[in-house]
Order: structure tokens, then sequence, then C-alpha cells
């Protein structure tokens, strides 16, 4: 009682808030910071280094839940004729349209990475095969309508589109769901099968979304 006295209320008042604007600031700066190192320059997307954290993260936590998780691989369709023929800044600019159309038609908790060069992958946690396809298709089409005037020239673009579930996965390596050690690895066996279902789509015609089917 002795350290105050009534005339101090105000100040101390103003050095706390400064204090905690300062903290709250410093906070801010930092995930900011965090953004940026998981971010692709380009396209802020997130990056590939990202994706592969998030989708061990989503995959386990799918498992605790119990529900299912969706993997989309997406590729441009004859993306090298793009830079070959326009120049790289217009197959950047292609890029980075693509990221935008795909934001569009995922919710916010949805994970939407750049992978590699054209390719990109897509987490959609808490989701089922049937809703992510429509989901897919939604991207598929999408791409496909939109079009960039480059000199006056129409460039179309069209994408392909590779899908695995994990509820696929589980029944393809007869995982219990409880146990740890049958847990590991699906996350990557997920994505590998997703890139599978994208290659058949390239080499089945492009322009498509193919399902990994699961043998037996």
């Amino acid at each position: 009682p002795e350290r105050y006295n009534k005339n101090d209320h105000t100040l101390f008042l103003q050095k706390l808030a400064a204090m905690i604007a300062i903290s709250i600031e410093n906070c801010i700066n930092r995930q900011r910071t965090l953004e940026l190192g998981y971010q692709d320059g380009l396209t802020s997307a997130y990056n590939r280094r990202y994706f592969d954290e998030r989708l061990k993260h989503e995959t386990d936590r799918c498992l605790r839940k119990k529900t299912d998780l969706v993997c989309l691989f997406l590729d441009v369709d004859f993306f090298k004729k793009i830079n070959d023929q326009y120049g790289h800044q217009v197959g950047d600019a292609v890029l980075i349209r693509l990221v935008t159309l795909m934001r569009d038609e995922v919710r916010s908790s949805d994970i939407v990475a750049r992978y590699g060069g054209e390719e990109f992958a897509i987490i959609l946690p808490d989701t089922g095969i049937t809703l992510a396809h429509e989901v897919a298709e939604r991207i598929r089409s999408k791409v496909e309508s939109q079009k960039l005037i480059i000199d006056d020239n129409t460039l179309g673009v069209t994408v392909s589109i590779g899908m695995a579930s994990l509820s696929q996965i589980k029944i393809l390596t007869g995982a219990n769901k409880t146990d740890p050690d049958e847990q590991q690895d699906l996350d990557q066996l997920l994505l590998g099968k997703a890139d599978e279902a994208l290659y058949q789509a390239k080499q089945t015609g492009r322009n498509q979304v193919v399902i990994k089917k699961m043998a037996s």
C-alpha cells in the first residue's frame, strides 16, 4: 500500500498496457515469421515441408477421432508447353491463379500446398471420399472454365487430379485404429496412393479426377 498512491493508478495502467501491447506484437511477428517459413514464395500456398507435417498431424488426429481424411494430388496438364510457348512469367501466373481457384473451393481448415513444380496437394480432414470427389470435380471444372488472356490470345488450362482416402488405406493395410505402431507411415501410404491415382489420371487422358482403387 505504501508503494503506490492514488495518483499513480493511471500511470501504472498505461505502463502495463504498453508492456502487454509489446508482448502481443512480438507474438504476432513471431507467427508471421513462422507463416513465411511455411509458404511457397511464388504462390503463397503452403510449402512441401508444412504439408508433410500437417498430413502426419491430421492423419493421427483423424485416426483418434475415427473420421476419414482425403488427400488430393493435382498436376497442371502440359505445363512445360505453357512455359515453352508463353514464357515462365505466364507459367508463374497460371500457378498463382490455380492456387486462388483451389482455395475458393475448399474450407479454411483444409490445406492447399505446392508440392513441387506444377504439382499441388490438398488435405481434406474429416471428409469422406464422396464429398472430396465433389470438391475435386469443382476444382477441375473451374480451372477448365477459366481462361487467361495473353497478348490477345486465350490460354486454356486443365488439371489432372488423383485422390485417396484414409479409410481405404486402413482397409488395405488392416491397420488397427488403436495401435500406434500400426498407425505409423499411414500418411505416406495415403500420399503415395493419391500420387498413383494422379499418374493414372494423366496416363488415361488428363483433365479428370481419379480415385485410387485399392487392391485386396
